[in-house]
Order: structure tokens, then C-alpha cells, then sequence
């Protein structure tokens, strides 16, 4: 096999926002995402729809507010993804330690009963976002905006005076469906 197509084949894999910047394969490092939830189906779900943002990966998963600290620390992910209602630590309580531990990762929280005092309580812990799971389909723009440095609170339903679009609207990548399984071989500098 040629060079060419060899260079082709890798850089195809590179979501074209980081090709366009420059950045070769070589360079190329996966945006890496936490999610901490109780329900397996949910964790599941999410990382389903972030995996299908080319560029993106889940570099773990935490069922309890306590595993989700712990992984946070030891995977420094670039974004958390956070369940409101998790046994032992809530979300907000994680939230607020990791916002002290490793103040630069964006937090996006989720939650079933999404209210006007729980977000108030999220801006107060140092969360970036909210999202109501009812809304899941939304989380991909909610991340980009995190990744960004912008913060989304599901009371404002908009990102950057845009209305939201849904995963489903999207456009698919390449990537391969979505395994809790680890990354093979997976070297991090991080």
C-alpha cells in the first residue's frame, strides 16, 4: 500500500474541524468524555450519541456519585457527563468536588426532573450546563458549546441565540457503534 492512500485512510478517521486547523493524524487527540449515571440503559444511550460526533470518545463510565469522582481524577476527561439522582454523591455534589479538583473540565448535568432550582444549584456548583434527559437527543450541541468554553442551561433552550438541533439531524460519522469496553492500546499524555 502507498503512502497516499495509507495518509488518506488515517487522516479520513480526523473529523475535518481538527484537519482544517492543521493538525495532522499524527497530532490528533480524541475529545474524551466521562459519563456518570446509574442507569447502565442511559450511560448506554449517551454514549451512543456522543460516540456519533466524529472525534469524540468515552473514556469511562461511573454508576455512583463516588466512582464518578474517582474516575474523574484518574481519567481527567475533557468534559463530565453527569446524572443528578446517582447513589452515595449526587450530581451536584460531584459537581462541586470536581469543580475544585480539576476546575477547566466543562460539566454538563442531566436529570430527569430538571427544575428552575436545580439549575440555580448547578450554576452554583460550577456546572456549564444542564440538560433534561427528556432532551437527550440535544447533548451533542450542548458538549460542543462546553468544549467551547460557553455554558447551556436547559431554561434558556437555546445555544448562541440558536435553537438546539437533535442528534438526529446530525450528520453520522464513521466512527464504530458505540462499547463500554476500553480503548485498545489507548496511550494519553493526559
Amino acid at each position: 500500500m502507498d503512502l497516499d492512500v495509507r495518509v488518506s485512510e488515517r487522516l479520513s478517521r480526523v473529523d475535518l474541524e481538527y484537519a482544517n486547523w492543521g493538525q495532522s493524524w499524527e497530532t490528533y487527540v480524541a475529545t474524551r468524555i466521562l459519563i456518570a449515571d446509574d442507569s447502565p440503559v442511559v450511560r448506554q444511550c449517551l454514549g451512543r450519541l456522543l460516540c456519533r460526533h466524529l472525534g469524540w470518545e468515552v473514556c469511562g463510565e461511573a454508576s455512583d456519585g463516588g466512582d464518578a469522582l474517582r474516575k474523574a481524577q484518574e481519567l481527567t476527561p475533557d468534559v463530565v457527563v453527569l446524572d443528578f439522582m446517582m447513589p452515595g454523591k449526587n450530581g451536584i455534589e460531584v459537581a462541586r468536588e470536581i469543580a475544585k479538583l480539576l476546575p477547566k473540565i466543562p460539566i454538563l448535568l442531566c436529570s430527569v426532573f430538571l427544575t428552575p432550582q436545580l439549575v440555580d444549584l448547578a450554576r452554583g456548583a460550577g456546572i456549564a450546563g444542564t440538560l433534561s434527559k427528556g432532551d437527550l437527543n440535544k447533548v451533542i450541541p450542548c458538549v460542543e458549546t462546553l468544549l467551547r468554553g460557553g455554558t447551556f442551561f436547559f431554561s434558556d433552550h437555546q445555544v448562541g441565540g440558536q435553537e438546539i438541533p437533535d442528534a438526529s439531524s446530525l450528520p453520522r460519522s464513521s466512527v464504530p457503534a458505540y462499547t463500554n469496553q476500553p480503548i485498545a492500546g489507548r496511550s494519553s499524555t493526559r
